[in-house]
């Protein structure tokens, strides 16, 4: 049986937050400017908001442009590491595979501190989250069986 779609979206300064399932949030950056410090402390207090300090997984909204965020922005998240701590597991939704490539790039050259999975499709996405809480799952059973 599939999870309950619950469809909570908050508006924030530097775009929009989506609960589409229990712990898992899409993101929408604004693409008409320079996403700020400021912004990043907006997300993190609608996002609080939304699901508290639970674990989550960011399904980040590359389809439609690509995000620029300010030197602050990138310095903020490069500090606060907490917000790191209760992310899964980061999902990049792209556009095509040229985008996708760009996206693996990307990555690779700045190395972030979750992990990164890049997608083409929203499925794609529902269903790497779907597999991965299975592992999740099944990996804290087996330590409960010690």
């Amino acid at each position: 049986m599939a999870p309950k779609m619950t469809r909570k979206t908050i508006k924030f300064s530097g775009g929009q937050m989506k609960l589409i399932l229990r712990g898992v949030l899409v993101i929408n950056y604004r693409k008409d400017r320079e996403i700020t410090e400021g912004d990043m402390l907006d997300q993190r207090y609608m996002r609080k908001e939304l699901i508290g300090d639970m674990s989550y997984y960011p399904i980040v909204d590359l389809s439609d442009g690509v995000v620029t965020f300010s030197d602050e922005a990138k310095a903020w998240v490069a500090v606060n590491k907490k917000s790191s701590s209760v992310r899964i597991c980061d999902i990049l939704l792209v556009k095509g595979a040229v985008m996708k490539f760009k996206a693996r790039f990307y990555t690779l050259m700045f190395k972030p501190t979750n992990r990164t999975v890049i997608v083409t499709s929203m499925q794609e996405a529902l269903d790497f989250i779907e597999q991965d809480r299975k592992k999740r799952n099944q990996k804290i059973m087996a330590e409960v069986q010690k």
